[in-house]
């Protein structure tokens, strides 16, 4: 070491140390952190040697290795011999360092400003990146499809095939790129149309085209394309997918040919249907008359009998009889609310504009005889005019309004409101009350024909209005429906198309 020091070291100089007093904070300031720089510098020629020694295909590998790789290791060692002189005076070894350390860092920089001229007009990693998957691009993605895919250039060459155009067109790839693309279809100047019209748009999609094959059999595609573009943004050609829809079009046609079968069925048992309607509305018709007649000399007969034998017969007696004219008055009345429900079924509609407001007064004018001094508090909103059967329309009103009068009878102030409004494309009319209400898990009951809620004893009726008013109303291409809470009131709905 003495030797070092005299060879290197200079005579009558001191440590560096000396200069700092030998103060331990600013000493092992310096040595601490040109020791840090060491460990740093020291690492760099580590990681560069990996990463060059890994990219064999780095430009420039000799400006890593040797120009980089030594300017940092004098550097590492300019700040290693700052410590070392901190306790030994090697300061010409130190300047020897120095001096090397100046002749790498000025060799470096020259060979930067050289290498600079030739890396500029080197693509950029990213550049590199986009040239080189460029091609594996086009190929993988026509490649990893099912559907025959083609790349044609702007004067209609194919320029690149998959697998699935090969097993289209029963040719191999090479047989097919140079060729033009318009030859492989039954249409070719729709073909050529077809990827012209790309190049002048950009895109076109489902282009119909049938694909002839080698062995003549035709395939039916549906083709999308648009242009790509090459790095300077021009447009380099025409990228097109074929969809084979062979199979959609045999099934479309079958569908529609099972859709004719199915509405010429639909058809047939439709008037099968008309037909047995009316037959059977022209049977409760014919029945429902017919059955007139003996009503009428049931009750005829049992009035005789209480006049003529009027003293021959007890209190029971004649309670049995008037028992008999009720029931013949309810079968009476029972016939002739059938035989408007059959009417309302067999009429023809007569459409003409209808004042809702003014109906509703007339109907209620009509029913006050049968309120029996009762005072009902009858409240109209305004409604909209509507396009109807006037008479239709009319028995509408009659059945609510009745069954609205009808069911308020047990309260003492009976309340009803009439109102509606228009909604999208149909108005909306409803009839509300504060009666006997209904239980809303029978809702579904209220407009079948026969059915009721309440019994014969408490409120009177057949069962039939509400039906006659479901039958008008979807008739008139219309809906009802109804909402109740017992003993609370009742409000039922109807619309018509605007």
């Amino acid at each position: 070491m003495q030797a070092l020091i005299d060879f290197f070291g200079v005579k009558d100089f001191i440590p560096h140390g000396y200069c700092l007093a030998w103060n331990p904070a600013l000493l092992w300031t310096t040595v601490i952190s040109n020791a840090a720089m060491v460990l740093g510098y020291g690492s760099y020629p580590i990681a560069i040697g990996y990463f060059v020694w890994k990219r064999k295909d780095l430009q420039y590998r000799w400006l890593y290795l040797n120009f980089f790789n030594g300017f940092i290791l004098t550097c590492t060692a300019t700040h290693l011999f700052k410590i070392v002189t901190v306790w030994l005076p090697l300061y010409w070894l130190a300047a020897y360092v120095d001096v090397l350390s100046a002749i790498v860092s000025v060799a470096t920089v020259f060979a930067i400003w050289w290498v600079i001229p030739q890396a500029l007009n080197l693509p950029s990693p990213a550049e590199l990146r986009v040239q080189r998957s460029a091609a594996q691009y086009a190929r993988s993605l026509i490649e990893a499809s099912l559907d025959p895919l083609v790349t044609i250039s702007p004067e209609g060459k194919i320029t690149d095939v998959n697998q699935a155009t090969e097993h289209a067109t029963g040719m191999n790839r090479h047989e097919l790129i140079g060729t033009d693309f318009s030859d492989y279809f039954t249409e070719p100047d729709k073909a050529r149309e077809g990827y012209q019209r790309v190049l002048r748009e950009g895109s076109v999609t489902d282009y119909p085209l049938a694909l002839r094959q080698a062995s003549g059999k035709v395939m039916e595609v549906l083709y999308n394309a648009s242009v790509y573009l090459n790095d300077k943004g021009e447009v380099a050609g025409v990228f097109a997918a074929a969809r084979d829809v062979t199979e959609r079009m045999r099934a479309e046609e079958e569908l529609r040919k099972y859709h004719e079968q199915l509405e010429e069925l639909v058809s047939i048992r439709t008037s099968q249907l008309e037909t047995a309607n009316k037959d059977l509305e022209g049977f409760a018709y014919s029945v429902s008359h017919d059955l007139r007649v003996p009503l009428r000399a049931i009750d005829g007969f049992s009035q005789q009998v209480l006049k003529r034998y009027e003293d021959k017969l007890d209190e029971e007696g004649k309670r049995y009889l008037n028992i008999v004219r009720d029931n013949t008055k309810k079968m009476s009345q029972l016939i002739d609310d059938i035989l408007a429900f059959s009417r309302t079924g067999r009429l023809g509609l007569s459409i003409s504009e209808v004042n809702m407001e003014e109906l509703v007064h007339a109907v209620f004018e009509e029913l006050k005889p049968t309120l029996a001094g009762r005072e009902i508090t009858l409240e109209i909103k305004p409604l909209p005019l509507c396009h109807g059967d006037p008479s239709m329309l009319r028995q509408v009103w009659v059945n609510l309004l009745g069954n609205a009068i009808k069911f308020t009878r047990h309260k003492d102030t009976p309340l009803i409101e009439v109102g509606g409004h228009a909604e999208g494309t149909e108005n909306i009319y409803y009839v509300k009350d504060n009666g006997a209400g209904f239980d809303m898990q029978y809702a579904d009951k209220l407009f079948g024909v026969f059915q009721r809620l309440h019994g014969v004893a408490e409120f009177e009726g057949t069962g039939i209005g509400l039906a006659i008013v479901k039958r008008i109303i979807t008739r008139h291409g219309g809906r009802v429906w109804a909402e109740g809470k017992v003993d609370e009131g009742a409000t039922f709905y109807f619309t018509l198309p605007d």
